[in-house]
């Protein structure tokens, strides 16, 4: 009988206490009490998810509009059983349809950045010199669509909307049930998707200057979500539930500070890295072991300020995080490190509070200016 399920996998049983392994017995209670969201909860926020999903894909095939989206595209947390806090958040790629005319370029300065060339004439007016698509400008776009889209009366739905950059976020609220959904404009081209997120060289999204001649402001970067979410619904459940773990520490009131710029897109990328060294399988009865070999990884990669993309080696997610001042660097992924390395493991799962974290309401309005 499996300990650690999630989505489709059970998640309602615990094996016997292991005599003499008071870690492993620790993390199995940590992981019930603060890494599973109750099946009832994340069923009903599929419910009010598939819900505003529908509205939105009638929304952006009526004939009113002007341009051409595909299929809204499910990824993230929420989709791999990852997910620990609530409210739940699903992520949305709203692919734009471009035609046979579309070519992508990657930037040399910067792998898995690209350039989209296009000459469809629906969305010239959303391209700059050269028919060179704008994610800039994409985004202001979908500010409008979204904006557009909540005009739509859905009796019993309170929705509001926050900018998250690349991300239009709205977040719902139906009954009882709330959750957030983030929409970020995506481009499909021969199986990939390249995302409309800001490169940490480009110009601030509001800036008035957002246009100028700063090449990083027009490229795209290429996600691998979908790559990464077959990898992971292929996992043990014994992997989802260390990661899980790991994530409900990051995500507690009293250690979200230590871990700062490590976010849970860094914590997976570990996994997937551990997964793929590990030549035996993962029993359940190991999951201390396991738990503290995921924690070293992220320590040998915060020692050598680089963490590979799973997909894409050239690409070190913790780039964005290494200033030019290395001083800035010490205070960010050398402190973290250096809490990692002492860390009892014990007191940290004994130290988080049983209280859910505390929902951000603000910065919500029902349009975006």
């Amino acid at each position: 009988m499996s300990y650690y399920g999630y989505g489709n996998y059970r998640a309602d049983s615990i094996g016997p206490v292991q005599c003499g392994k008071p870690l492993l017995s620790k993390l199995r209670s940590f992981y019930y009490k603060h890494a599973v969201i109750d099946k009832s909860v994340r069923t009903e926020a599929r419910h009010v998810l598939e819900k505003i999903i529908e509205k939105f894909e009638m929304y952006t095939r009526s004939t009113s509009m002007k341009y051409t989206f595909g299929d809204l595209i499910r990824q993230g947390s929420s989709f791999e059983g990852l997910r620990v806090t609530k409210p739940i958040e699903f992520d949305l790629l709203v692919p734009i349809i471009l035609d046979d005319s579309t070519e992508v370029v990657e930037m040399e300065e910067a792998p898995g950045y690209y350039f989209i060339y296009s000459s469809d004439d629906i969305w010239q007016d959303q391209c700059i010199i050269d028919g060179m698509l704008s994610p800039i400008k994409i985004n202001r776009r979908m500010q409008a669509v979204v904006n557009e889209f909540m005009k739509i009366q859905l009796p019993g739905y309170d929705i509001k909307m926050r900018d998250q950059g690349a991300a239009k976020r709205l977040r719902v609220k139906h009954g009882d049930v709330t959750i957030d959904i983030d929409l970020v404009p995506a481009v499909g081209y021969e199986g990939n998707y390249y995302v409309a997120k800001r490169h940490n060289q480009a110009d601030p999204y509001h800036s008035p200057n957002d246009l100028a001649d700063n090449k990083f402001n027009h490229v795209w970067r290429m996600s691998y979500s979908e790559q990464e979410k077959e990898v992971i619904t292929r996992m043990d459940e014994i992997h989802r539930a260390c990661l899980k773990i790991l994530k409900a520490i990051a995500a507690s009131d009293q250690h979200r500070s230590q871990f700062g710029k490590v976010k849970s897109y860094h914590l997976k990328t570990c996994l997937l890295h551990l997964n793929e060294r590990s030549a035996v399988s993962w029993q359940e009865d190991d999951l201390d072991v396991w738990f503290k070999k995921l924690i070293d990884i992220l320590i040998e990669c915060l020692e050598d300020e680089s963490l590979p993309c799973f997909f894409n080696t050239d690409i070190n997610l913790f780039q964005p995080t290494i200033s030019h001042n290395h001083s800035n660097t010490n205070s960010t992924l050398d402190n973290f490190k250096n809490w990692l390395s002492h860390i009892n493991l014990m007191a940290v799962l004994d130290s988080v509070s049983v209280d859910e974290p505390t929902s951000d309401e603000t910065g919500w309005s029902c349009t975006l200016m």
